[in-house]
């Protein structure tokens, strides 16, 4: 076993498969079921043609499609690429172009710009809808088991920039740099793992024990450890947030709203007794700020824990006020 995402994934899957690792939408996903649905999609993927260091473009939506997506390509050792999910045709395929995409996956959507693609991009020769009838009937139809080459830490991973100061550039890490760099090290809440192969017992460890360090004594914190980030499944902070969160055992909510509005975010909050909720900065902390301010007590935020930021600056004056109007925080990371 090495610091190869998919492998540390399937430790994970071993020691808690009943868990939940991800909510959506009124729906939830098992570790055990998550990881079956990833093996189905990688074998599709083969099928497709897709061979272990080639780059499959993500033009989709945050959703659970969007975990399986990336938990398939790492586990087949091809590289997911995210795509802006507003991307026009044009921007699409200068991404594609650039990154040597050869299989487009994209949502029902978007599947009609998608397909024109391949006519335009040389590498590109895959165009495939995710979430549609013929994507599920194909995973009906599939392998649920793993049976895959042997992974490396060398594989990479790849994160493709917003182009703020330019064209979009693909910044490539090895998974074992990106596990220990953005995604946590395994082990929330105490030093990164050693061996790739602590991170299972490091899963095993009670959710709430994850909150301990940040507990006052005697407050059990909530039930059940999870996290929601308000960033994209499309950008690093609600990858690094996401895969972070399912390395340690724990629970991903996923906000699949196209856009953040912050009574929907509070609401989430209270629905499903987030523990810990990760900004992008004033863009998503101001507007919350402001919304807790005008309706004092409309929300019952009392399962938060932890406030996570990255992306963009956070205030310090929007810190400040987060903190005074979420009590039971206890603190910003």
């Amino acid at each position: 076993m090495e610091f190869n995402v998919a492998d540390l994934f399937e430790c994970v899957v071993d020691h808690v498969p009943d868990r939940v690792a991800v909510s959506a939408d009124g729906r939830q996903l098992t570790y055990r079921e998550l990881d079956a649905r990833a093996n189905r999609l990688a074998h599709v993927l083969a099928d497709l043609g897709v061979a272990p260091g080639e780059h499959v473009a993500c033009y989709l939506h945050t959703s659970t499609a969007y975990l399986e997506v990336m938990l398939a390509c790492f586990k087949l050792r091809a590289v997911p690429v995210n795509v802006n999910d507003r991307y026009t045709a044009d921007e699409v395929a200068y991404l594609c172009e650039d990154a040597d995409v050869v299989a487009l996956l994209a949502d029902p959507d978007r599947a009609s710009l998608a397909a024109t693609l391949p006519a335009r991009v040389p590498s590109l020769r895959v165009a495939f809808e995710v979430g549609g009838d013929e994507c599920e009937r194909r995973l009906a139809a599939a392998d649920p088991t793993r049976g895959f080459a042997p992974r490396s830490g060398d594989d990479h991973y790849i994160l493709y920039t917003g182009g703020t100061t330019g064209k979009p550039k693909g910044v490539v890490w090895r998974h074992e740099d990106i596990f220990f760099g953005a995604m946590g090290g395994g082990n929330a809440g105490g030093p990164p793992i050693e061996t790739p192969e602590a991170i299972g017992p490091s899963a095993l460890t009670n959710r709430a024990q994850r909150l301990g360090p940040f507990l006052p004594a005697g407050d059990p914190g909530p039930e059940q450890f999870n996290c929601l980030a308000l960033g994209p499944l499309g950008h690093a902070s609600g990858q690094w947030s996401a895969f972070g969160t399912l390395l340690g055992g724990a629970r991903v909510v996923l906000y699949t709203d196209r856009h953040v509005d912050p009574d929907g975010v509070l609401a989430l909050v209270e629905r499903e007794q987030v523990a810990m909720l990760n900004l992008v900065g004033d863009a998503s902390g101001r507007p919350l700020l402001d919304t807790l301010r005008r309706a004092p007590g409309r929300h019952d935020t009392s399962s938060l824990r932890l406030l996570g930021s990255g992306g963009s600056m956070l205030s310090a004056d929007v810190k400040e006020g987060l903190l005074s109007e979420l009590p039971t925080v206890l603190t910003v990371m």
